[in-house]
């Protein structure tokens, strides 16, 4: 079987009830933006939204690049 393409793989977390970026590495890009959005106080709910990932994908993240240090809701 081959490997999916990108879109395709972000379509398959779509069809199958996911957050598009689901399974998707963070890059450098996504963590400046992702602190960006924290210090203006966006909602975990906003931030998943716009970066089309679940809530507790967002409170890792912001918790692995050291913004907070609380547990995930």
């Amino acid at each position: 079987m081959p490997k999916l393409t990108i879109e395709e793989r972000r379509q398959k977390n779509i069809d199958e009830g996911r957050p598009a970026n689901c399974f998707f590495r963070w890059n450098d890009e996504d963590n400046v933006l992702l602190e960006k959005y924290f210090n203006a106080g966006l909602s975990r709910s906003d931030m998943a939204d716009k970066f089309e990932r679940a809530p507790l994908a967002i409170a890792l993240q912001l918790n692995k690049i050291g913004l907070t240090s609380v547990e995930p809701e």
